[in-house]
This record gives structure tokens, C-alpha cells and sequence, in this order.
């Protein structure tokens, strides 16, 4: 999004943050034991968790969104 200006890029973002949060029975494994916006401690496998973390980190950068911070 932030490359392009293209706002299907921003909706993406936010709708794979969204449909992580709608599994059931998830596990830390995967960071969705609970939804992402009630997790307050880093939890999970180390290199699946960095790649959900700086693309929220980046969502949150151009949201503002202060429940991702």
C-alpha cells in the first residue's frame, strides 16, 4: 500500500489480521491461540511470529490503530 497508493493493498492487510482472529481451537504455534488484539506477550514460534508482527507493525504505521501498537 505504501509503495503503490493502492487502498486493496491497506483492506488486505487488515482483513489477514482479521481472519486470524475468526480460527477456533488455534494454538500458540500458530499466534492464534486467542485474537491478535488480545494478545499482550510475544507467545508462539519465533519466525512465524515476526512475520505477524512486522506486518502489523506496518498496518499499524498507516492505521494508527493504537490496539495493534
Amino acid at each position: 500500500y505504501r509503495a503503490t497508493g493502492n487502498p486493496k493493498y491497506l483492506q488486505l492487510a487488515k482483513g489477514l489480521i482479521a481472519i486470524r482472529d475468526s480460527v477456533k481451537n488455534g494454538e500458540d504455534h500458530n499466534q492464534d491461540r486467542i485474537p491478535f488484539r488480545q494478545q499482550y506477550e510475544a507467545m508462539g514460534h519465533a519466525v512465524r511470529a515476526n512475520y505477524l508482527y512486522a506486518g502489523v507493525a506496518d498496518l499499524y504505521a498507516e492505521t494508527g490503530e493504537a490496539q495493534l501498537m
